[in-house]
């Protein structure tokens, strides 16, 4: 209990977080403002819009909004997930600071595999571009959590250990579903698509996680 107490106590020097939050709270939000960039108005002629065309043509976009919806989504778990772990990680270093940007990579470069995917898909590499990015992101934000909660490194001294158990089994989810979902796009590309849509939800609804999280009260 002692040497357990010692290693949560020992290292509180640090940098603070607060530019790194900041930081990547700008790179999230120009991240999900670029997806919506990629689907263009269409362009008519007024024949064509007498005639309308403009259903048909707002009708073949569809695969570009479900890009977008799906993008979002995903980058809104990021997001979510990034603001929860920030708040039990209260000092960092400098390999955090080079895991945050090596996700902040990853989030940034989203924009592009979706508008392949929504220009493309079901095509194969579009979708294997896709979730390979993904499970990039999806990898390097668990790192950033078992870098931080290794023997409470960087993390809130009195964070219970049941949340910090529970974090280092969950941050794998994403990144395991993701690569499954590359591993279909060689020769399913729609399981992949079906992959993509179906993790947002998972996360959309509520888990022990958010429970014992409500529960704590942290100073």
């Amino acid at each position: 209990m002692m040497s357990d107490m010692f290693r949560r106590t020992s290292k509180r020097a640090g940098l603070l977080t607060n530019r790194i939050e900041a930081f990547s709270d700008g790179v999230f939000a120009i991240a999900i403002t670029l997806l919506i960039l990629e689907i263009a108005i269409p362009e008519l002629t007024q024949f064509e819009l007498q005639d309308g065309e403009l259903f048909m043509s707002l009708v073949a976009l569809w695969p570009k909004f479900l890009s977008f919806i799906i993008s979002f989504g995903i980058i809104s778990i990021f997001w979510v997930g990034h603001a929860i772990m920030f708040h039990f990680i209260v000092r960092s270093d400098r390999m955090l600071l080079w895991l945050n940007s090596l996700l902040l990579l990853g989030v940034a470069f989203i924009p592009f595999p979706a508008a392949l995917i929504g220009e493309y898909a079901p095509e194969k590499i579009s979708v294997i571009l896709y979730g390979a990015t993904l499970c990039f992101t999806g990898i390097v934000f668990a790192f950033i959590w078992l870098h931080a909660s290794r023997n409470y490194h960087l993390i809130n001294p009195k964070m219970p250990d049941d949340i910090v158990h529970l974090a280092k089994k969950t941050v794998w989810l994403a990144p395991l579903v993701y690569a499954i979902a590359v591993f279909f796009a060689f020769f399913a590309p729609l399981v992949s698509i079906a992959l993509y849509i179906f993790l947002p939800l998972v996360y959309i609804i509520p888990s022990p996680i958010d429970a014992i999280v409500d529960a704590a009260v942290l100073e």
